[in-house]
């Protein structure tokens, strides 16, 4: 079992976020944060959650988004986050696999989670 994991569908200026414990097994639902400290904290929270609720570490995975991405990879880094960027192929072509294979921001978390479930991840920060 990999783990727990927080996944973010990254977009300019916000992101949809939402915590797993295993494939298919979301501990939250799709919720939107803005790309700034208030909305940062929202990840810090959750990953409190996880350590009180399961005592478990967690780790966020998320696409590389050119520079939309960049604020969320900073605020990883000042707060000890461990993480893993995956490329949009990689996680277009599990979404492409599912059966229903829609792209929905709430959906988009999902699919990004599997990614991390589905298949080897080499880069963890």
């Amino acid at each position: 079992m990999k783990g727990f994991c927080i996944s973010l569908d990254v977009s300019k200026g916000s992101s949809f976020y939402q915590g797993f414990k295993g494939l298919e097994e979301p501990i939250t639902k799709s919720k939107k944060i803005e790309h700034n400290l208030e909305g940062f904290k929202e990840l810090i929270n959750l990953r409190e959650k996880i350590r009180k609720e399961y005592d478990e570490e967690c780790i966020v995975i998320f696409e590389s988004t050119g520079v939309y991405h960049k604020a969320l990879q900073t605020f990883l880094d000042e707060h000890d986050f461990k993480y893993t960027i995956i490329s949009p192929l990689l996680s277009a072509k599990v979404r492409k696999s599912d059966i229903r294979g829609t792209k929905t921001d709430s959906k988009d978390c999902a699919s990004i989670a599997s990614v991390f479930y589905l298949k080897k991840i080499e880069s963890i920060y």
